[in-house]
């Protein structure tokens, strides 16, 4: 399954607020590409509504505004539900995420909890 999607965010700082870069745009293009694939054969006849799945999404942002106009990042990761409202993500990460797009690496293990 994958789910294609684009993201148009625009905006400006909070007056007082200090800038995170030297040139905040206030135009951010960012089109996303998703792709999620279901591990069923992991779960539990019990737990049919949690899904045990992959992830991988890649996201490009475009600022027609700046001098580096493009950015992007990657990341990947699966997702262990351990009931209807938890679960447990494992994920890493490579790219230059906003609003500061600074080069970084990160390996991270959560716990994610649904209400």
């Amino acid at each position: 399954m994958w789910r294609p999607s684009l993201d148009l965010a625009a905006g400006g700082r909070v007056k007082g607020e200090v800038p995170s870069r030297k040139k905040d745009s206030e135009i951010r293009i960012s089109p996303i590409l998703s792709a999620k694939l279901l591990l069923n054969f992991l779960n539990q006849p019990a737990d049919s509504i949690n899904e045990t799945y992959l992830y991988c999404d890649a996201r490009f942002d475009f600022l027609p505004q700046e001098d580096e106009t493009e950015h992007h990042y990657f990341e990947t990761g699966i997702n262990f539900p351990l009931n209807s409202n938890a679960s447990i993500i494992c994920s890493y990460l490579h790219g230059e995420r906003a609003p500061l797009y600074l080069d970084e690496e990160k390996f991270s293990i959560t716990l994610g909890v649904q209400f």
